[in-house]
C-alpha cells in the first residue's frame, strides 16, 4: 500500500482531539475518508450527526485552528454554546488557537468547569473525566500564552482546587475506594495539571501569584521549577517540550540535567526571578529531583496514617510515577 502524505493540520487536530497514542492512523482515517478539507466540506461536516465515540464534527471543530481559514471563527462561534460538552470545549480551544478575543473569557471558565468533579463525566463513553484533564492542559498553556494577566486569579484558582482533591478526593468522587490505582490514576492527572498552571503563571511573568499558594514544600519546588520554565516560554510558539517527568534529571557523572532546556538558562532563571545564589541554584535543583516522589506523601492516601495496611496488595506495585 503505498504512503499517503498527511497534512499537518490533520496531525494537529488528531493530536487535540484524540488520547491514544495512534495518532497517525486517526488522522489518515479522516483525511481518506473527507478527501480533503476545504471551507465547504468542513462545513457540510458540521452538520452531520455524530458518530458514536470519536465524531466528525469535533475532529472538524479542531482541524479548522489548524487550517486556519478567514471562514473559521464563524464555523467554530455556532458551536461555543453547544450542549455537546466536547464540541464546547474543542471549539472554545480552537477559536483560542487563532487567537479570537471571545475564546479569553471562555477559557478560564472551562479551566475550572467541573474541575471538582470526576463523576460530571462518568456516563461519556470516550469524552470522559480523563480526556476532559488532556484538554484542561491544553487550556492552562493558552492561558499563560495569552499573555493577559487577568488570567492569574483563575490560574492560582484552579491549582487549589488540585490541591483540594488530591487531600480529599473521596469528598468529590462521592466515594471511598480499598484500590490504590483507584486514586492514584486521577491524582496523575490533577499532578500534570499542576505543572501546567504552574507554567501559565510563568508565561505571565508575575511572581506575585506565587505567594498567594498554599502549598507543601515537595508541591512548592514544583511550582516553582514549572513557574521557571514558563518564564522561558516563547510566546506564540504552542511548543512545549519541557513537560517531561521528571523535570530534573541526574547523569551518571553526577551533574544534574534539565530535559531540553539548557542548564544554564535555567540557573539564570532561578537568580533573576528567586534571586537564588548559585549554590542555591544547585541545591534546589537537587529538591526539585527528590519533590519527583515527595509530592505523593503530601497527597490523600500517602499522607493517612495507616495507608500501607489498607493498600497493602497495590503498594509495592505502584512507585512514584
Amino acid at each position: 500500500m503505498p504512503q499517503i502524505d498527511i497534512p499537518d493540520a490533520f496531525i494537529q487536530a488528531a493530536i487535540l482531539v484524540h488520547l491514544d497514542e495512534d495518532i497517525d492512523n486517526t488522522a489518515r482515517v479522516f483525511y481518506q475518508e473527507w478527501k480533503g478539507a476545504t471551507p465547504e466540506i468542513i462545513a457540510r461536516i458540521l452538520q452531520k450527526t455524530e458518530k458514536v465515540f470519536l465524531s466528525d464534527r469535533v475532529f472538524a471543530l479542531a482541524i479548522l485552528a489548524y487550517l486556519a481559514f478567514p471562514e473559521a471563527p464563524a464555523l467554530l462561534r455556532p458551536f461555543l454554546h453547544s450542549p455537546n460538552r466536547a464540541e464546547r470545549w474543542v471549539s472554545t480551544i480552537a477559536l483560542a488557537l487563532l487567537k479570537e478575543p471571545a475564546a479569553f473569557p471562555l477559557l478560564q471558565r472551562l479551566l475550572l468547569e467541573d474541575l471538582l468533579n470526576p463523576r460530571a463525566y462518568k456516563d461519556a463513553s470516550y469524552f470522559d473525566h480523563y480526556w476532559h484533564m488532556g484538554r484542561r492542559y491544553d487550556i492552562a498553556l493558552l492561558l499563560g500564552d495569552w499573555g493577559n494577566p487577568t488570567a492569574i486569579p483563575v490560574l492560582c484558582e484552579a491549582i487549589q482546587q488540585c490541591r483540594a482533591y488530591e487531600v480529599d478526593p473521596d469528598t468529590y468522587w462521592g466515594e471511598s475506594s480499598d484500590i490504590l490505582q483507584d486514586y492514584r490514576l486521577c491524582l496523575e492527572d490533577y499532578l500534570l495539571l499542576l505543572d501546567r498552571l504552574a507554567f501559565a503563571l510563568g508565561c505571565l511573568k508575575v511572581h506575585d501569584a506565587l505567594t498567594t499558594l498554599s502549598l507543601p514544600p515537595a508541591h512548592w519546588s514544583y511550582v516553582q521549577i514549572y513557574f521557571l520554565f514558563g518564564t522561558l516560554h516563547i510566546p506564540g510558539s504552542h511548543s512545549y517540550p519541557t513537560f517531561v517527568w521528571p523535570p530534573v534529571r541526574e547523569q551518571n557523572d553526577g551533574t544534574l540535567e534539565i530535559p531540553h532546556i539548557p542548564l544554564p538558562h535555567v540557573l539564570q532563571a532561578l537568580e533573576t526571578h528567586f534571586h537564588f545564589s548559585q549554590e542555591e541554584q544547585i541545591a534546589f535543583l537537587h529538591q526539585v529531583k527528590r519533590a519527583r516522589a515527595e509530592r505523593y506523601d503530601e497527597c490523600y492516601p500517602y499522607n493517612t496514617p495507616g495507608y500501607k495496611e489498607r493498600f497493602e496488595i497495590f503498594d509495592d506495585l505502584m512507585g512514584p510515577f
